[in-house]
């Protein structure tokens, strides 16, 4: 992207966005980790590149991302309860959490996560992308997906731990977000409940979804 980008520090990013905002078209680099978690704030500006973390948990009021965002670290946007879609341009950042974003209808286009992926309380959310990755866990609502396991919370009755082997996960685990990805294809080999944890896993090769 040839775009002259304008560095500035966190600070200086939190003053101008919550005193004027900035400008359309405005390019901006943080370089360092940015946290803004403002429920006033509406928009940050129209191209953000960030060298660390991205935090926006509790802007409540922010309706969309930068058109063009760039996040070299994590991208956390919990509580963002107006947002709806996420930048055509970004395909992957370390970890990702979207907790409580009531509004949000898609993860598209991100397609990898470096680390842990979390998207719970988002009831609008559409189904994964068929081809996202994470290379950590995935954490959705009841349910977190590990490399060899999707573990359930709490019990399951003893006459489905004892079908469940051999049998596809999707024939046993009704997940609206796992609905298009291809995990629900994989079948189970083994069943066990985690007394300590309380959950139930399933023991499947994950690779499809965790890598």
């Amino acid at each position: 992207m040839n775009r002259e980008f304008q560095e500035m520090d966190a600070g200086t990013f939190r003053a101008v966005v919550r005193a004027r905002g900035f400008r359309t078209g405005d390019a901006i680099h943080v370089t360092e980790n940015l946290r803004v978690c403002d429920p006033a704030i509406t928009r940050l500006c129209d191209h953000l590149k960030v060298s660390g973390d991205l935090n926006l948990s509790g802007c409540g009021s922010l309706q969309s991302l930068p058109d063009w965002l760039s996040v070299s670290g994590d991208l956390i946007v919990d509580d963002c309860k107006k947002l709806q879609r996420l930048p055509e341009n970004l395909r992957k950042v370390n970890e990702f959490r979207a907790r409580n974003c009531t509004a949000l209808t898609s993860i598209e286009p991100l397609r990898l996560c470096r680390g842990p992926t979390t998207v719970t309380g988002c009831a609008m959310l559409q189904p994964l992308p068929s081809d996202f990755r994470s290379m950590c866990w995935v954490s959705l609502d009841g349910c977190t997906i590990h490399h060899h396991a999707i573990c359930l919370e709490g019990a399951v009755p003893d006459t489905v731990m004892i079908a469940a082997v051999g049998r596809r996960v999707g024939d046993l685990i009704d997940h609206r977000l796992l609905s298009g990805h291809s995990i629900k294809d994989e079948f189970i080999t083994e069943v066990e409940f985690d007394e300590e944890l309380n959950e139930t896993c399933f023991y499947i090769d994950a690779s499809s979804l965790v890598i």
